[in-house]
């Protein structure tokens, strides 16, 4: 994997979400291309605003495909996943408590969120964010449901039009 250039980063970043990515930020991990994939924020950003989101997915590919997912019932069906297995109920709580510590080390200590965990909720078991999940999976943390959509769907695009973008100096 040969990783975008740092000094392209940003504008991958702006192409990628549509806007430019509130700072401060870093990626956690890129794409098997080498575009980034998830973005790390501390819980306050930069502009003061409170942001109770470690983990941002930013691949254009992921966001679509998963997007489509949950437009069909995909929160819905993994909310009923969860109810049916005690064991997966466990992992989301593990998981709810250990966003909340790194989220708190990103911040320098202090979480500025400390009332929601996963995708800002206050109850982890009600999915509300698939995107949540498979960015949190993606950045090392275990999600049952990030790790079993990623087992369904691919994970990486098959026309690099992130990095078309920089190849084509249109970045």
């Amino acid at each position: 994997m040969r990783a975008v250039p740092w000094r392209h980063v940003p504008k991958v970043l702006e192409f990628q979400l549509g806007r430019p990515a509130q700072t401060p930020w870093r990626v956690v991990i890129g794409c098997k291309y080498g575009a980034p994939q998830v973005l790390a924020s501390p819980s306050k950003l930069d502009n003061g605003d409170y942001n109770p989101q470690w983990a941002w997915l930013t691949c254009p590919f992921l966001r679509k495909s998963i997007g489509r997912y949950e437009d069909k019932g995909g929160c819905v069906q993994a909310t009923e996943f969860l109810e049916k297995s005690p064991h997966f109920t466990q992992q989301i709580l593990d998981l709810d408590q250990e966003i909340r510590s790194v989220r708190a080390e990103e911040s320098g200590g202090i979480d500025h969120t400390p009332d929601v965990g996963l995708a800002g909720s206050a109850n982890p078991l009600k999915v509300k964010c698939i995107h949540s999940h498979v960015a949190y999976h993606l950045a090392g943390l275990r999600s049952p449901i990030g790790r079993e959509y990623l087992r369904l769907y691919s994970r990486t695009c098959a026309d690099r039009k992130c990095l078309q973008k920089v190849s084509a100096g249109v970045l």
